[in-house]
């Protein structure tokens, strides 16, 4: 049996499914702790039912719209919600109330469960893409992380997540916009908004922008300026080993990528240099114009890039042949 102080206008409630008891005592008490109590007194022992799973959603979001949100009500939110399917849809206007809350903890707390509810949350989409503006940096970071959760559903929220990730000035907010989009819409965003991204100074949002320019293909022709600076200067070794990627997925008869990745011959990095020339052996022919470099690169130090760089040497000359 489960016993916790309710709100006033609540009632004793006796119900009992298969191995659930809920009963909810009314006691004049709002404090978070005490509705927090009442809250885990009502989930009981084993898989409550449907009516079970409504009651205590129904509970959790009386007690948001009451101002109880405090450490006990976002503990059971965040606890209880997530868990509860469908049903807990009936919470999900109380939350949306407050990602408008004065309180930026508050705030948090309710962007935070929204995201743990994934797709039973998904009528607060629109909530979540105005909590992207949120003052604070925290509150838009996991507003874009619930939007992420969301994936499909979430679409509608692709123009204001590209828009953070070009222009928020948080890093956390800029990765998690970026996270968000490839869950959403990974063959969908906005080239231009991830021409931005590959300049950004974080080298993870860097690398995940050249794989999704990749991704994209010849569709992100306009980011190729953009990707062979990259892979000529950038100072992180995975940005420019996605960068190479990135172009030959996007324009390989580009004579701009072919010398680029011959450039790319004598990188500091060996898996730079492996990929390049793993690159230039599949473009055969049309690495003729770099067969210099790629004999060069048959002395490197590394016998794999050797390796690779005599293929090269060798597709470049069967190429030629015919």
């Amino acid at each position: 049996v489960g016993f916790g102080p309710a709100e006033a206008g609540d009632w004793l409630l006796g119900i009992v499914p298969t191995r659930v008891w809920i009963v909810v005592l009314p006691v004049l008490d709002s404090q978070a702790q005490k509705t927090y109590t009442r809250l885990s007194g009502t989930i009981g022992l084993g898989v409550p039912s449907r009516w079970d799973r409504l009651l205590l959603a129904h509970h959790i979001g009386a007690g948001i719209r009451n101002g109880t949100f405090g450490p006990g009500v976002a503990g059971g939110a965040e606890q209880f919600l997530p868990i509860l399917g469908d049903e807990a849809a009936v919470a999900v206007p109380a939350l949306i109330e407050s990602l408008k809350d004065p309180s930026e903890t508050v705030r948090w707390s309710a962007a935070v469960v929204l995201g743990k509810m994934r797709l039973a949350a998904k009528a607060a989409v629109p909530a979540l893409i105005g909590s992207l503006k949120d003052p604070s940096n925290a509150v838009r970071c996991v507003a874009a992380a619930a939007l992420g959760g969301m994936k499909w559903a979430a679409k509608g929220a692709v123009p204001a997540l590209s828009d953070s990730l070009a222009t928020d000035t948080g890093e956390s907010v800029r990765y998690g916009s970026l996270c968000a989009l490839l869950r959403i819409a990974p063959l969908g965003i906005p080239v231009p908004a991830l021409v931005v991204a590959i300049e950004d100074t974080n080298p993870i949002v860097r690398a995940k922008a050249c794989h999704a320019l990749g991704a994209i293909g010849s569709g992100a022709r306009s980011a190729v300026p953009g990707l062979l600076r990259r892979l000529a200067s950038d100072r992180d070794a995975t940005v420019r080993l996605y960068a190479a990627d990135a172009l030959v997925a996007i324009d390989p008869d580009d004579d701009r990528v072919i010398d680029a990745l011959a450039a790319a011959l004598t990188d500091e990095h060996r898996d730079v240099r492996l990929g390049v020339a793993r690159h230039l052996a599949v473009e055969g022919a049309r690495a003729a114009r770099v067969r210099t470099q790629v004999a060069a690169a048959q002395g490197d130090r590394d016998n794999l890039v050797q390796n690779a760089a005599a293929e090269a040497l060798r597709a470049i000359d069967v190429g030629e042949k015919k």
